[in-house]
Order: structure tokens, then sequence, then C-alpha cells
């Protein structure tokens, strides 16, 4: 039997939190005039949900000769980390409403059956469901309650029976090894736990129970009313059913003393979509002792998630997934005992699912293509290690599909007439929302044999190429100065640099005292952006960050 339980209250700090509203108000949240034009502070980062704690909880027992069955729950939330996170005033007092809760318990029981010798069969039945609570309150007449659907993006939860057979062959010789399996669930979308359809189910803003919802006939987000009006209004009673079921499979041929294949594929199938297949193939040379070339070739196709594919079959729509194609190869090897070193290249090509702004849902929206090189290497010695890795990440090309003007994705392939003369077109050549190149260094040393570690790592982020594209492509087309001039006062999308440290003393073999030091800031200001979805208007209404903090912590553990 094996337990765990975790008990994490969090109070949270007040960030130093930058936004631009619009062309007239930008800067650090608690210095400028936010809708309905005054002075308020920002959201509570990294606290709980409305004063509960996240809880983790896991047992796990093996009994019998084959049997394991085990159970684990979760809960986790945070708040809504963007320009519009600032606290609302009623009663008196500010508060937070603005947060995302997530609830999550999962039941399984495994059985693996020796058939022969090199047969066995393994078996897995499981029961699982997440609850989701998202409160996104914006100024309105709307009453303050975190529980109104009013003031809710997301309520709903998500019940699944799920079933796996997997048969495996592994005979005495290993020239072959192999497995072939089918798997299968049944899935429910129900108000949340607790919960009646009509005070507790919402999705997508116009996913409802019907006229006696609590958001029926409300104007969310400054959007029409949510009635049959509106071509977003879906009303789904207690919610909807779908099942989905996959067959895979899998071949590991060893076709000599150095050269092996890998051969797997899967094809899945869900109510609302066509059938999705996703092979994979991985051939590995052993070039000599402990240095190997590896080639990896597969294809990944993801559906949706259960509201747009729901949306889509709704509407008559075809359900298209995301396909994303991927060539690798692999070079790791040994110098000596002590360096370790790897490299690897990779090129993808991604059929992309994101935010289609004019649909205001998730959708295939364009196509991909990214090239990248990681390179790693560490040294180790008896009593320290070092190492470092850096990868880099190029867009080759974006290309948006037809129909599309603009997208959060890139720039490149960029066209949005903002009114009153403005237009703002493409720019650049690199991914929004990511950082070509980031670094990581790290270190282990042990003294006086053993009794302390002492542990650092350096994290660089050496630019957000496709953000800046952004800025650039908005000031290009008559972005205000004064905002444009501010943004890059505060070096937005420059180098960001932070370290961590800490010191642990192993009292026995049981037992030990670490002090840490997190997110220690050495270039930039510990900048953790907000997701952008592109620039729709003139101004810079997507460019927001929080300043992370320094933590400081001390941490003892006991095993036993």
């Amino acid at each position: 039997m094996y337990t765990y339980l975790s008990v994490v209250d969090t109070a949270g700090i007040t960030p130093d939190l930058y936004g631009v509203e619009n062309a007239s108000r930008g800067g650090y949240v608690k210095g400028y005039s936010y809708s309905p034009y005054k002075l308020r502070p920002p959201f509570t980062y990294m606290t709980d949900f409305f004063n509960e704690p996240q809880i983790k909880a896991h047992v796990d027992f093996n009994f019998g000769d084959n049997w394991r069955f085990w159970a684990r729950y979760t809960n986790t939330s945070s708040e809504l980390a963007q320009w519009s996170s600032v606290k609302y005033e009623f009663d008196g007092k500010y508060k937070d409403f603005r947060q995302t809760r997530y609830r999550y318990f999962q039941l399984a029981l495994e059985n693996l059956a020796t058939l022969t010798d090199e047969l066995n069969f393994k078996s897995t039945f499981g029961l699982s469901s997440i609850d989701v609570h998202n409160i996104e309150k914006w100024d309105s007449e709307i009453v303050n309650d975190k529980d109104n659907l009013q003031n809710i993006g997301w309520i709903w939860s998500e019940w699944e029976y799920y079933a796996r057979f997997m048969l495996n062959y592994e005979p005495d010789k290993d020239w072959l090894k192999a497995a072939v399996g089918f798997e299968c669930s049944y899935d429910l979308i129900r108000p949340a736990w607790g919960k009646d359809k009509d005070d507790g189910l919402r999705l997508a803003t116009g996913i409802i129970s019907g006229p006696s919802s609590e958001a029926y006939g409300t104007s969310p987000y400054g959007t029409r009313q949510v009635d049959e009006s509106s071509d977003r209004y879906f009303p789904v009673g207690e919610g909807w059913e779908t099942n989905s079921y996959a067959f895979l499979g899998e071949v590991n041929l060893k076709h000599s003393s150095r050269m092996s294949t890998l051969w797997s594929a899967r094809l899945d199938k869900h109510s609302y979509t066509d059938y999705m297949f996703s092979p994979r193939f991985a051939w590995i040379y052993e070039l000599k002792e402990d240095e190997y070339l590896k080639f990896i070739a597969q294809r990944s196709v993801r559906m949706n998630t259960q509201e747009e594919l729901y949306m889509s079959h709704e509407m008559g729509m075809s359900n298209k997934p995301e396909k994303l194609d991927t060539f690798e190869v692999i070079y790791s090897g040994k110098g000596g005992k002590n360096l370790f070193y790897q490299a690897s290249a990779f090129l993808n090509r991604n059929a992309v699912i994101a935010w289609d702004w004019t649909a205001r849902r998730s959708a295939p929206i364009g196509t991909l293509r990214t090239f990248g090189l990681e390179l790693e290497t560490q040294y180790k010695k008896e009593n320290w290690n070092v190492g470092v890795n850096h990868s880099f990440v190029k867009q080759l090309d974006w290309q948006l599909d037809k129909g599309m003007d603009a997208s959060g994705i890139s720039y490149s392939d960029y066209y949005v007439d903002a009114g009153s003369g403005v237009i703002i077109r493409s720019k650049g050549n690199d991914l929004n929302n990511w950082s070509n190149h980031a670094t990581k260094l790290f270190t282990n040393i042990h003294f006086f044999d053993g009794k302390l570690t002492l542990h650092g790592d350096l994290k660089t982020f050496w630019g957000f190429e496709g953000a800046r594209d952004g800025l650039n492509a908005v000031a290009e087309a008559g972005g205000v100065p004064a905002r444009i001039r501010d943004v890059k006062k505060h070096d937005a999308y420059d180098m960001e640099m932070a370290a961590n440290l800490s010191l642990t003393y192993h009292i026995s073999k049981s037992a030990e005292l670490t002090f840490y030091v997190q997110n220690i800031p050495v270039v930039g200001d510990n900048k953790r952006y907000s997701y952008s979805s592109g620039y729709k208007k003139a101004y810079l209404d997507r460019i927001a960050w929080i300043e992370e903090p320094t933590m400081v912590g001390v941490r003892y553990q006991f095993r036993f």
C-alpha cells in the first residue's frame, strides 16, 4: 500500500501587473484608470480559490498476485492572470473576482494476467471526473455572487467511464516484442458537482441548460444576449454524452545487435469526428558503446475539446482535427566516464487549432511549419555535476486558412483593418508567445561527505521575437506612439533571466532540511506574459505581464 496527502494553503501576493487597456489607459494596474475609470489594485497572484486550500490525495493497493487498485483526488486553483485581472469593489471592499478552480478524482482497477511464458494480458477499468469553476466577472449590473452564472465563464463537470485492454508478446529471444490493444470511453458532460443544470452548467458563453438558466437573456463580456437570437446559443438541458474508442499497436524489431526499429500506431474515433490515424516510426542505431543515432517520424492527430466538437456537430460542420507531423534526428553519446551529451534537430508541420476571433471559438485556422535544435551536455563527478541545455525553435512559415485574416500564432501572415484608415499588416517570420532561444544552466554540489547539497540553476529566455514583430506591426500601422514608447521603455519582449538556489542538509536517511530562493531576477523583471491572441485594434490591447515575485522558503521532509 502507498498513500500520499498534501494540503497547501496559499495567501498569494499583490504583483506588479502591467496592462494596456486601450489607447488612453495603460501602465501598471495600480496606476491607471480601468473601467469605470477609477484606480484599482491588481488581483492577488497565486492565491487559493476563495480561500479553499489545494489538496492532493492518493492511495494505491497491490493485492492478490496481479491486481492493483488506486484512487486519486486533486483540487487546484489559480487567478486568471491577464491584463484585466483587477479587484472588484463590493460590500465596501476590493475582492478578487476572476479565479479558476479545478477538482478531479480518478478510480482505477488494473489486472495483469500471464497467459503463457510469452504472452500477458493487461486490463484497466477506470472512472474519473473533472469539475471546473471559472469566474470571469466584468463591470456591469450583475450581482456580486461568485456562483451566479452571469459572473461565470465556465462551470461544468465531465464524467468518464474508461476501459483499456492490452495483449503483450515478449518472447525469450529479444528480436521481437509486440503489443496490441483496444480502449474505449463513455463521457458525460454534466452540471458542476453539487449543482443543477440551471446554476451549474455553462460552457463557451452560450452553452447553457436553456431558458430556465441563470445565464439566459444576459449579455456577457459586452456581447449580445444569450438567447435564441444568438448564433452561440446552445440549449443542452442536463448536458450531453459521447463515446470514443481506439485501436492501438506497437512492434519492436531488433534487426541486429546494433540496430532496431519501432513501429506503432493508433486509430481513434469519437462520436463527433471521423477516424483519426496517428502512426509513429523510430530507427535506433548504436554507433558504438553508449553512442546512439536515432530517427523518429510521427503524426499526432488531436481532436478539439468536447464543447467545440459539440457546437460543430450541432451546426452541421466538420470537426477537423489538429495534425502534427514531426521528423526528428537525435545523436547521444559519452566522452569518457564523466561527460554526457546529446543533440537533436526536428522539423514540424502543424495544421493548427487555435482561437478564431470571428467565431469566438477554437477552430482550425492555419498551417505552421517550424524547425528546431536542442543541445545539452552534462559533466558528472562523484561530488558535483554541471549541465547546460539550449533550445532553438524557428518558424519557417505560417499560412492562415482561407477566410482568416489574423491569429495570435504569428504576425507573419496578418491583416486587420482597425478602422480610421489604420491597417495592421504582416510583419516578421517568428512565433508569437514564444522565445526562439532558451537556455538552462544547472549544478549540484555535495559537501561534507554528502551531508550538504547546494543546487543552483539559471534559466534564460533570449527575447520574444514574434511578440516584438507584433509591436512593430502596430507601430507601423499608426498605433499610439506614447503607448508604444512606454512598452519599449520597460524592455518588453527582451531578455529575461532568473535563478533558483537551494541548500539541503541531509539529517539522516529519512530526514532533510532545505532552504531555497526561487525567481531571483538577474536580467529583466521576471515578466510572466499573458497569452496574446493578436492585436485587433490600433492600440495595444494585448500587452500584459506580471512581474513574478522572488520567493524564499524552508522545507523539512521526513520519510517513513
